[in-house]
């Protein structure tokens, strides 16, 4: 589990595109969000959602929140129309998460005809996915049924001794 610095407000280029790189080769990211750490798969690899849920040892019935970086990268994945439109320009970036129906099948939602999506408040969070280049899981980075985690450093406690953890964690 390699482990890269970053700043909350203003991560570098460089550990975005190495964060990116993991993510883009069906590799886990841990990542701080607003609240807790999260761990983020690219959601339309379904052998890293696969990965996902065993890292958290996760009931595979529980769907995956996503998060993008914009309401474009929203867009491309669901339809953002109405009264959700309306809430994303008054909200977004922010906390609220919006249900949304998806416009292709995504492997990390199964065959989820919607998403739970949002654009967070989280700098550190938007700039991951946009490094990445478009939507990406965002559950907390926790072994599922304990209690969330808040930095880097209880990340790589909690998951040290396990056989299935992040690849990367960006340490905020």
């Amino acid at each position: 589990m390699r482990t890269l610095n970053i700043s909350r407000s203003r991560p570098s280029t460089a550990a975005l595109r190495e964060a990116a790189d993991v993510l883009r080769s069906g590799g886990v990211v841990a990542f701080p969000t607003e609240t807790s750490y999260g761990l983020a798969v690219d959601p339309m690899n379904a052998s890293a959602v696969a990965r996902l849920y065993a890292v958290k040892a996760r009931d595979r019935n529980k769907p995956l929140p996503l998060i993008a970086a914009s309401s474009v990268q929203v867009r491309r994945m669901a339809h953002l129309t109405g009264k959700a439109a309306h809430l994303a320009v008054r909200h977004w970036p922010g906390p609220l998460t919006i249900v949304l129906p998806l416009r292709r099948a995504i492997p990390a939602l199964g065959a989820a005809k919607e998403a739970a999506i949002r654009v967070p408040g989280s700098a550190a969070a938007r700039a991951l996915a946009q490094a990445f280049g478009g939507a990406i899981t965002s559950t907390s980075a926790n072994v599922s049924g304990h209690e969330p985690l808040y930095s880097g450093a209880a990340v790589r406690h909690v998951f040290a001794g396990r056989v299935r953890k992040p690849d990367l964690v960006l340490d905020a």
